[in-house]
């Protein structure tokens, strides 16, 4: 993947798609993007209780199409898992349900 913000919509976008229905923030409410800068050793971080909803990952710690994938998809699971309701889920047993069933609909496969 290249370390472009529209080739990181796009992966969302198709993630979206694919494992989460269409049901995650697009358009005007999704801030999405690479940051060339270290938050604390993380390699991505989101917002999800902002609005419009922001997503960032580090270029400076990502540097495959596998590991940014991976990242994404754990960012895509905390918003999903905060869109049900779970607001201070972290990564308690929510999401880590809502990663084992990414898991299991092959989210990873190509990427792990």
């Amino acid at each position: 993947m290249q370390q472009t913000d529209a080739a990181l919509r796009q992966y969302y976008g198709t993630f979206n798609k694919h494992y989460f229905n269409g049901a995650l923030p697009t358009g005007k409410g999704l801030d999405i993007g690479w940051v060339k800068r270290d938050r604390n050793g993380d390699e991505a971080w989101c917002y999800p209780s902002e609005n419009p909803v922001r997503v960032r990952l580090n270029a400076g710690l990502i540097v495959t199409v596998s590991q940014a994938a991976m990242a994404l998809l754990h960012e895509m699971a905390h918003i999903a898992v905060y869109m049900q309701g779970h607001k201070q889920a972290k990564h308690g047993p929510y999401f880590q349900m809502e990663m084992l069933r990414l898991a299991m609909a092959g989210a990873f496969r190509i990427y792990w």
